[in-house]
């Protein structure tokens, strides 16, 4: 099904700000934006209602429109939502998802990992790292089957991608969250709720801490 200009604009605001080049807290016109997506004034200001609805713009009066910052609050609420989602999720994943899944999984990481251990890892593969690292979560809350659900879920990791904007990702830190999505997948290829919850847990609250800017449980800031 082919885009309307809204979604079109709303789709390109978002990979420009994820490509670095709208900054974070930056004060724009509707005009620059319009001008900045390709995308007529009308459509754009659709867009932007949607934008803004979903907190990545704030509408400031007389001063135009900002692009969300990060700050404290937003980091705790998109945590929050994210244990509460793959909390739930991973009871049902660790139940139901097939064995051959959870085995492709398990190999994909595994992959992953001994790739991004090598010296100077190429962009390439911390690429793949990174598609890794979705795809365990993005599995996670398929197996919900909630259109709802992973609409919401889309929106945090969207959330999440804003903030990683904020910080530094070292090929060191990709090789720690290959190690950290293998104890969960071990854990669930074993069927054992309790400890792919534990290690799931570890993951999130790692990740969380140094969106903090707080040295995490294995040392790294």
């Amino acid at each position: 099904m082919k885009k309307t200009l809204r979604e079109v604009a709303y789709d390109r605001f978002k990979d420009k700000l994820f490509n670095k080049e709208i900054a974070l807290g930056a004060f724009v016109s509707q005009r620059e934006i319009s001008d900045l997506v390709g995308v007529p004034l009308g459509p754009t200001r659709e867009a932007l209602k949607r934008l803004e609805a979903e907190d990545f713009v704030r509408l400031i009066a007389q001063r135009g429109i900002q692009v969300r910052q990060v700050d404290y609050d937003l980091i705790r609420e998109t945590h929050e939502l994210r244990v509460i989602l793959e909390i739930a999720a991973l009871e049902r994943f660790v139940a139901i998802a097939p064995d051959e899944e959870v085995a492709a999984l398990v190999s994909r990481t595994e992959e992953a990992a001994r790739k991004v251990a090598l010296p100077a890892p190429s962009g390439e593969v911390l690429e793949e790292v990174r598609r890794a690292d979705r795809k365990l979560h993005d599995s996670l809350i398929a197996t919900m089957e909630n259109s709802e659900i992973t609409e919401v879920y889309d929106r945090t990791f969207a959330k999440i991608r804003l903030i990683r904007l904020n910080g530094k990702h070292l090929p060191k830190r990709s090789g720690q969250i290959m190690q950290e999505h293998l104890h969960v997948l071990w854990a669930i290829r074993d069927r054992n709720f309790l400890e792919a919850k534990a290690a799931l847990m570890r993951h999130l609250n790692i990740s969380h801490q140094r969106a903090l800017g707080l040295p995490s449980q294995r040392g790294d800031v």
